[in-house]
């Protein structure tokens, strides 16, 4: 799995706290992979339907096989990777010691 980029500093804090923008992040990139999976599960419903290639009971009736089933977990960690990234970034940060002081200081250095 390939490591997502991550920005140096710490990010502002636009809510009461950075606990909401960490739970605002998260459920905005929950909400994006899940329309995507929506819209890409409605048409490949509709095509196959359209065709008559595959009834709706056969879809309900699918048993994954063991590699299949290893897949979907490989998919579902990287997926909780990258919902979970803000709140892990963040404590990341505060493991190293960035503050929002330490942010603004070397803004200062870099600007003079």
């Amino acid at each position: 799995m390939t490591a997502l980029p991550r920005a140096r500093g710490t990010r502002p804090v636009f809510l009461e706290s950075e606990q909401l923008d960490d739970l605002l992040a998260t459920l905005m990139a929950l909400t994006q992979e899940v329309a995507v999976l929506r819209e890409r599960c409605d048409t490949s419903e509709r095509l196959l339907a359209e065709r008559g290639v595959l009834p709706l009971v056969e879809i309900e009736a699918y048993r994954a096989t063991a590699d299949v089933e290893a897949a979907r977990e490989q998919w579902r960690q990287d997926y909780l990777d990258r919902v979970l990234y803000a709140m892990r970034a963040r404590g990341e940060q505060q493991a190293e010691g960035a503050t929002i002081e330490r942010y603004q200081q070397v803004i200062a250095e870099v600007g003079s």
